[in-house]
């Protein structure tokens, strides 16, 4: 069993400032076209934002496509499947909602 070392108030400072200047990062790249729309039908319609509902989930449905494809084709013998080579295949060609080279 390993033992895990108590990290010291520094320690904890620094990845939660590591976690917010990487998420900081991420979002100032993210490209708004390929986000999720975070809301229900009902509420983007109240908000008159179906729009970007109906894209939102045409991107969902592409992504969730890709995601079944590429798990098939990492299948190395009946029944057994490379699932990070799959999924890292779907990323590589998806994206992961940021802009190439950003």
């Amino acid at each position: 069993m390993q033992s895990h070392k108590k990290q010291t108030d520094e320690e904890k400072q620094f990845c939660r400032e590591l976690f917010a200047a990487m998420h900081e990062d991420v979002a100032r790249r993210a490209d708004p076209a390929k986000l999720v729309y975070p809301y229900s039908f009902e509420k983007a319609d109240e908000r008159l934002e179906t729009s970007y509902y109906h894209a939102s989930h045409e991107r969902n449905t592409a992504c969730a496509k890709a995601i079944d494809a590429g798990i098939s084709a990492s299948r190395y013998e009946a029944n057994y499947y490379n699932l990070e080579l799959a999924a890292m295949a779907v990323v590589q060609g998806l994206g992961a909602g940021l802009k190439p080279g950003g």
